[in-house]
């Protein structure tokens, strides 16, 4: 009887909460390929599309998706804005309307003063469709 030894790297790997919402993150990053991160990490595709899918349900508390900070502008709804410099804005009008642009072309128009809770459920229920 003839035996092989096989060694290496074992393919199956444990992959923490940390690393998963890493790979995730990875993915959301503006111009990212979901192959391309899934080669990055050594990771299927598929597994790519469930760490993103646990993400959205919340299954990585504290780790949630998040690229950085961005600069936000406040003025009255029929008012062009032009950033000046960047991180300053303008303090918001009661009657101010924000409009947060997500994947997909989408955007989202509310109220500035749309409580937090609202307008995540609002962003992931426009980011899920």
């Amino acid at each position: 009887m003839r035996g092989e030894l096989l060694s290496g790297v074992e393919r199956r790997r444990r992959w923490s909460l940390q690393e998963k919402a890493q790979v995730a993150r990875a993915s959301w990053e503006p111009g990212a390929c979901v192959a391309d991160v899934a080669r990055r990490f050594e990771v299927t595709r598929q597994q790519v599309y469930d760490w993103r899918a646990a993400a959205r349900r919340g299954e990585f508390v504290g780790l949630e998706r998040s690229a950085g900070f961005v600069e936000v502008i406040a003025a009255p709804a029929d008012h062009a804005v032009q950033p000046s410099s960047p991180g300053v804005a303008e303090p918001a009008t009661p009657d101010a309307i924000v409009e947060i642009a997500v994947k997909g072309g989408r955007s989202l128009r509310l109220p500035a003063s749309a409580p937090t809770a609202e307008l995540m459920r609002l962003i992931r229920a426009v980011e899920g469709a």
